[in-house]
Parts: C-alpha cells; structure tokens; sequence
C-alpha cells in the first residue's frame, strides 16, 4: 500500500502537532518495511526530516496551512503520487481531495475559543467547512483523547465507531534521561533565569490562560520572593496581554518570558522548576503535562477538557482555571508544603509510563492495515 503522510507541521517548532508528525514518521521508518510512504513536507521540512528508509519518499509541499495554495495546489501533488491512502496529520486537508484518506484531530480548540485570528466571519466559515468536510471524508479519524472524540461526536456529530482514541506520547529517553546540575545551571544561564521557578511551556494564546496564572502569581509573588514564574515559549505578536499584566503588575522582574526555546534545551528547563503549571482553559490532550512528569517535574493544571484524562486523577494537583484565588491557592499550597513534592514526582513518573510514541504508531499502522485495498 502507498501511504501519503501530510508532514507540513514537522518537528518541535510546530509544537504538538509537530512532535506528532515527528515521532510518529520515526516510528513507521522503524517497524513498517511492508507499505511504501509519500512525506509531503515544507522547505524548512525537507531538511529538517532525515528519515532514510527505503520505502520512504520526501515531495516537497511548500503550501501554507489555511492559504489558496493549500485548496488549489496541495490537491496535485497529493493525486500525482498515485497514493492508496493519505493521512492528514491536522484537520486542514484541501476540500477538493477526494481520495481515500484519515485525519488525525488533536482538538476542537478553534470551536469553543477562536481567538483573534478567527474573528471575521468569512476565517469561522473556513474553518467550520474545513473540519466537517474532512471529518465527513475520512475513513478514520484518529482523535488524541476521549475527550476530543466526546467532542467531535457531539459539535460535528460524528458516529462513535469512526472514531479511534490514540494517545499521544512521549519520548522517555529524552525526558528521563540523567542531566547534569551544570548542564541546567547552563541552560537557566542562557535564558535569563535565576533562582526557583514556576514553569510554562508552550504557545501564548488566549485559551492558554497565561493571564490569570500571571495574576494569581501576582497574589503569591511577595509571600515567595525566592520563587519566579518562568513563561517559555513563542509569542504572538497579535497578542500582548500576557506581557501587558506582567508590566500591569508590576512582576517584570519576577516573571520571565524566554521566548522560543530550542527542543534541547527543553528536558534542562524541565529540571530545574519548582513545579510545571499549566492553566489552560482547554486541550485536546496537553503533551507538556505528560512531558513535565516524565522528566521527574510536579505538576498543576487545570481541571476539564482532555486534562484531568491524561494527567489522570491523584497524579497531579488540579484547580479551577476560572479562578485566578484557585491557581494561586494551589500554587501556594505546593510551595508551603515541601513533603508534597517527592510524591507528586513518583506518581507523574508512573503516569508518564502509559504514554508512548510507540503505542501511538503502533495503534496508527492498526489502522493503515485494516484499509489496505482488497486484492
């Protein structure tokens, strides 16, 4: 069977959705010698991807996400590869693709919080035709939680049966692995950081919930004067609260905001928290929980959404994500009481033993095996 992968989204820049794409290519390079497999990926992509398997081909689909050239050229180059089956890593697959296909659906984020971006009716309209048509098109739709697929059965009404749960993973060799006191004192170094920290990682969007978790901190800052609260990852330029609360407050020297940080430096960054708190408001699985935990981290997140599923109940500490008196109630909790700490670590340790990117690929190959053409 030839398999066409939709890689546009590779690697760790891309965040979650990257990853996914990442591991889960390295896992079919490794077990699947059977079927033969197109990888449509970017420019940067091309380099960035140095999967080598003989039955593996790189085209490059140097096709924005969400543009005209992804509705009116993606669709050519997916049909003169000739594929018996593509998989569309993300909901935005070309409306006019009407070859046999899955879908992976990592969230229904866009429906209950569009953001600006998504303001103008004609962006709602695009997206809502995006993700029905391909959810009513696809063989399979493989949806990272039981949450997610709660979703897609009641917004787009899916029926339950086309609909497999796949977890996402993690990679336990990357997160587990023994880090040296110099090595994190070295990253902290590089990215302005001093002292116990709080930690985020991820993408700065309004369902993140970053400004509340800077308010909350706001109300704990003078009580724990040794502790920071460390916000890692890209900014939008479109979106300015999370750094105009941060002035607001008057927490510029307290709360850190490193920006983008490389894929090796995260373990390191990872290490040397406090504690990892994550307040989003929804997600259709949260990686960075499962990351936090395999790398030793306690965690605090927000309870709802796919959150208290993945993180799983007992195994980390959950607050109300609506209340900003909540997330600094939890936060100050943890931080007066020490002895809490070493137990958090061993359960999100065992916990993070359920995720792997080798159960995701091998649940995913399951799937490409059933819709293999009839000879």
């Amino acid at each position: 069977m030839k398999i066409g992968i939709d890689c546009r989204m590779y690697g760790s820049k891309f965040t979650g959705i990257g990853i996914y794409v990442e591991r889960l290519v390295d896992y079919l390079a490794r077990h699947d010698t059977e079927n033969d497999y197109v990888l449509f990926l970017s420019k940067s992509g091309m380099a960035d991807c140095t999967v080598d398997a003989p039955n593996f081909k790189k085209v490059e689909a140097d096709v924005r996400h969400y543009s005209f050239g992804e509705q009116a050229v993606f669709p050519f180059l997916i049909a003169k590869e000739k594929l018996d089956l593509m998989h569309f890593a993300h909901f935005n697959a070309p409306l006019a693709y009407r070859g046999k296909s899955v879908v992976t659906i990592h969230d229904l984020t866009l429906s209950f919080y569009p953001g600006r971006k998504m303001k103008s009716s004609l962006h709602r309209f695009a997206y809502s035709t995006t993700i029905r048509s391909i959810a009513r098109r696809a063989e399979k739709i493989f949806s990272v939680s039981a949450h997610t697929k709660k979703d897609l059965v009641e917004i787009l009404d899916i029926p339950e049966d086309k609909i497999a749960v796949v977890h996402n993973g993690v990679d336990h060799g990357r997160f587990e692995a023994e880090i040296s006191e110099e090595r994190v004192a070295k990253v902290k170094k590089s990215l302005g950081i001093e002292g116990k920290y709080f930690l985020y990682t991820g993408v700065f969007r309004e369902h993140k919930n970053l400004v509340r978790l800077v308010e909350a901190f706001a109300t704990i800052a003078e009580k724990y004067p040794e502790t920071n609260l460390v916000l890692a990852g890209k900014e939008d330029p479109g979106y300015r609260d999370v750094r105009d609360a941060v002035v607001r407050l008057g927490l510029s020297g307290r709360v850190r905001l490193p920006g983008f940080v490389d894929n090796a430096d995260i373990a390191p960054l990872y290490r040397g928290a406090e504690a990892y708190v994550f307040p989003s408001l929804y997600e259709g699985f949260g990686l960075p929980v499962i990351e936090a935990m395999a790398a030793g981290l306690p965690v605090l997140c927000s309870k709802g959404s796919s959150l208290t599923e993945v993180a799983g109940e007992g195994n980390a500490v959950f607050f109300d994500p609506l209340r900003i008196d909540d997330i600094a109630s939890a936060m100050d909790a943890f931080l007066s009481h020490p002895e809490k700490r070493g137990p958090l670590i061993q359960k999100g340790l065992e916990r993070a033993k359920k995720f792997s990117w080798e159960r995701t690929g091998e649940a995913v190959l399951e799937e490409y095996r059933k819709l293999a053409p009839k000879v």
